[in-house]
C-alpha cells in the first residue's frame, strides 16, 4: 500500500500559495466591481443608442476572441503547470494563434459591420473595440503563464490597478467628448498600458522568452487544444449569442434596454460561481471515496441551493425598479420588466451552477455536461430568432429563460435515467 510522502511539504510554501490565491480572488472581485462601474459610467454618459451599439460590439468581440484563441490559453495552463520546460514555447504559440486569428476574424467582422450597418464610422468603432479585446486577450495569455507557475500575486494587484485606470481614462475622455469612440479609446489605452506592464514583468520576473513557433508546432498545438476551444465557444456563445442576435434583429435602443439588466445579472452571477468553487472540491473526494455519502451530500446541496436561489431571485425581483432607477436613471425605466424576468433567469442559473454542474463534474460526466450546454446553445439561438423580432429586449430575456430551463430539464432527466439504470443493476 502506497504511503503519503510529507517530505516535500513546506508550510511556508503552502502559506504563500494560499495568500497568493486569496490575493488573486480579492483582485478579481475588485475588477468585477470596477468593470460594473465603468459600464455604469458609460450608461450615464453615452446616448441609449450608443450604449446599445457598444454592448453589441463587445459581444461580437468576446466571441471572436474565443474563436481566435482556439483553446490555446486553456491548453497553456494545463500543460504549463506540468511541463514547465515548454512554458515559453506554449506561450509563444498561444500569442501567435491569437494574433493571426484575431486580426483575420477582426478584419472580416469590420467588413461585415460596414455592409450590415451601412456606416463606415461604425465599422471603425468596431475595429477599435476588436483591437481593444485583442490586447486584453494577449494580456490574459501572459497572466495564465504566471498562473501555471503559481505566481498569482502580480495578477492580484494588476487587476484592481487596470480597472481603476480604465475608469479614470474613460471618465477623462468622455468629459472631453461624450462620444462612444472616446469612451472606447479610454478602455483601449488602459488595456494597452496594463498589457505593457504585464509584458515587462513577464520578461523580467522569470527571464522568459517568447519564441516564434514553427508552422508544424502551431498546427499540432491547435489540434490538441480543439477540445478546449469547443467548450469555451459553447460557454461564451451562450453568454453572448443573445446580445449579438438582438443587435442584428432589433434596434440599438432595445439592445441597450437589454444590456443594462444583463450587466446587473452578470454581476450577480459572481455569487453562484464563488459558491461553486467551494462546493466542487469536497464532492470530487466524496465521489471517489464514499459514493453513498456523495449522493446524500448532493441532495443536501440541492435543497440548500434551492432555498438560497429562491431568496436571492425574489429579492432581485422586488428591488429591480429601485436598482435601475438609482443606478442608471430614468432613461432606462423600460429595462425594469426585463430585469424582473432576469430575476427568474437568475433562479434557474443559480440552481444549475451550484447544484447540478458540481454534480456532473464530480461524477466524471463532463462529456454529458458539454452536450447539454451545446443543446442549450441551439435552443438559445432558435428562441432568440423567434422572440426578438416580436418582443425586442423582452424577447431576448425570454430566450435566456428558455435556455436555462432547457439545461435544467435535460440535467434532471439524465440524472433520473441514470438512477433508474443503477437501481436495475442493483436488483
Amino acid at each position: 500500500m502506497a504511503s503519503l510522502n510529507f517530505e516535500s511539504f513546506s508550510f511556508k510554501e503552502a502559506r504563500g500559495f494560499l495568500e497568493n490565491t486569496a490575493f488573486l480572488m480579492a483582485g478579481k472581485i475588485v475588477f468585477s466591481v470596477g468593470s460594473f462601474f465603468v459600464f455604469l459610467l458609460l450608461a450615464r454618459v453615452l446616448t441609449v443608442s450608443d450604449l446599445g451599439f457598444y454592448a453589441f460590439l463587445t459581444a461580437i468581440a468576446s466571441l471572436l476572441m474565443v474563436v481566435g484563441n482556439w483553446g490555446t490559453t486553456e491548453y497553456l495552463f494545463q500543460q504549463g503547470a506540468t511541463a514547465r520546460n515548454r512554458l515559453e514555447e506554449l506561450t509563444g504559440i498561444a500569442l501567435t494563434a491569437k494574433f493571426l486569428h484575431g486580426l483575420a476574424l477582426g478584419f472580416l467582422a469590420v467588413i461585415f459591420l460596414y455592409f450590415s450597418k451601412g456606416q463606415f464610422s461604425q465599422a471603425l468603432v468596431g475595429l477599435l473595440v476588436i483591437l481593444t479585446f485583442l490586447i486584453d486577450s494577449f494580456q490574459i495569455t501572459l497572466l495564465v503563464a504566471f498562473r501555471a507557475q503559481q505566481y498569482t500575486a502580480f495578477e492580484g494587484w494588476l487587476l484592481p490597478v487596470s480597472v481603476i485606470l480604465r475608469l479614470f481614462l474613460v471618465y477623462l475622455l468622455t468629459k472631453f467628448s461624450p462620444e462612444l469612440s472616446f469612451a472606447i479609446l479610454g478602455i483601449a489605452l488602459a488595456n494597452l498600458i496594463s498589457f505593457l506592464i504585464t509584458l515587462h514583468t513577464y520578461f523580467r520576473q522569470r527571464d522568459l522568452s517568447l519564441p516564434i513557433p514553427s508552422f508544424p508546432k502551431l498546427s499540432a498545438t491547435l489540434g490538441a487544444s480543439s477540445s478546449f476551444a469547443f467548450l469555451a465557444f459553447v460557454g461564451v456563445g451562450n453568454d453572448q449569442a443573445t446580445t449579438i442576435l438582438l443587435g442584428f434583429l432589433s434596434t440599438e435602443q432595445e439592445t441597450a434596454m437589454f444590456a443594462v439588466p444583463a450587466k446587473i445579472f452578470q454581476g450577480l452571477v459572481i455569487f453562484p460561481s464563488a459558491l461553486y468553487t467551494v462546493i466542487q472540491p469536497p464532492l470530487v473526494k466524496l465521489y471517489n471515496l464514499h459514493p453513498e455519502r456523495w449522493r446524500l451530500r448532493c441532495q443536501q446541496i440541492f435543497l440548500g441551493c434551492l432555498m438560497l436561489s429562491f431568496v436571492l431571485a425574489l429579492s432581485l425581483f422586488l428591488f429591480a425598479p429601485y436598482i435601475l432607477q438609482a443606478g442608471f436613471g430614468a432613461r432606462y425605466a423600460a429595462s425594469i420588466p426585463i430585469l424582473e424576468v432576469f430575476a427568474i433567469v437568475f433562479f434557474f442559473n443559480f440552481l444549475w451552477k451550484t447544484a447540478f454542474i458540481p454534480l456532473f463534474i464530480s461524477s466524471n460526466l463532463v462529456n454529458v455536461l458539454t452536450k447539454i450546454s451545446f443543446v442549450a446553445l441551439i435552443v438559445n439561438i432558435l428562441a432568440n430568432i423567434f422572440f426578438i423580432p416580436r418582443l425586442g429586449g423582452m424577447g431576448a430575456v425570454y430566450a435566456l429563460l428558455c435556455t436555462e430551463v432547457t439545461s435544467l430539464i435535460l440535467g434532471i432527466s439524465f440524472l433520473l435515467l441514470r438512477l433508474q439504470h443503477a437501481d436495475k443493476e442493483i436488483r
